[in-house]
């Protein structure tokens, strides 16, 4: 405290000292409960962000949940209306599955049809010298040889479309008396832009935000940036990809 400070502070009356410790107190309280409001709000605020964003994201999950069913539901319907002569001549396979127009429209990667034993019957569009190709190997085959039910897929490398990255849909087919006979699949192009999920990618938070589909927590299936597709995903303490 300077000289002409403290000559001040002595010259003021006790009640005066008083009054201007008071008055110190008060001015501490208030900018101590400023600082508390401030904390209280942000925070408020903060948890507002989080409740939007988790109910957006839920709306979205459930808008994809019941897009994929659906798809997949009507796979699961062709699959009962298949010939039986149809898991015997390719030919007739090709005409079955060309004639599923409503199901092309969803599996930009193709339609296929296939035997019991894991072998290509026909795949719809047609491409030449494929019949009879084994995918017994494959994982969705196994699954559904081994459940005899319906299933999607984890994401993996056309062969139809060398290379591309896709999603399978499986359905089991099945005889008069309940026997699974074969199994018909549809596949989307993880890079195409009308798949079924590329609607996904479009939905954005504030100016950076933006969703992205893994299997769970290993691969990603749907990403803005298509680079990331068939990679792991991000962990918590990793910098995102942008």
């Amino acid at each position: 405290m300077n000289a002409g400070l403290f000559w001040f502070y002595k010259t003021l009356s006790v009640r005066a000292k008083m009054a201007l410790a008071v008055s110190s107190v008060f001015v501490l309280f208030f900018i101590l409960a400023a600082f508390v409001a401030l904390a209280y709000f942000e925070q408020e605020r903060k948890v507002a962000v989080m409740n939007h964003t988790f109910v957006a994201v839920s709306t979205v999950a459930e808008g994809i949940d019941a897009k994929l069913n659906l798809v997949h539901r009507g796979l699961i319907d062709v699959a009962t209306t298949v010939p039986a002569v149809a898991l015997k001549d390719g030919d007739v396979a090709q005409a079955f599955l060309d004639r599923q127009t409503a199901l092309h429209s969803h599996f930009d990667n193709g339609l296929f049809l296939i035997s019991l034993e894991g072998k290509l019957i026909a795949e719809s569009p047609f491409k030449p010298g494929r019949r009879g190709r084994d995918i017994s190997s494959r994982e969705f085959y196994q699954r559904t040889f081994a459940t005899k039910h319906s299933y999607i897929s984890k994401p993996y490398l056309s062969t139809h479309n060398p290379g591309q990255p896709a999603l399978i849909m499986t359905a089991p087919v099945f005889n008069p008396s309940g026997e699974m006979v074969g199994l018909i699949l549809g596949s989307f192009d993880l890079l195409g832009a009308n798949n079924i999920l590329a609607d996904l990618t479009k939905t954005h938070f504030g100016t950076s935000g933006y969703l992205y589909l893994t299997d769970g927590r290993e691969t990603v299936i749907s990403h803005p940036d298509k680079t990331r597709i068939m990679k792991a995903p991000a962990q918590p303490e990793q910098k995102p990809p942008f």
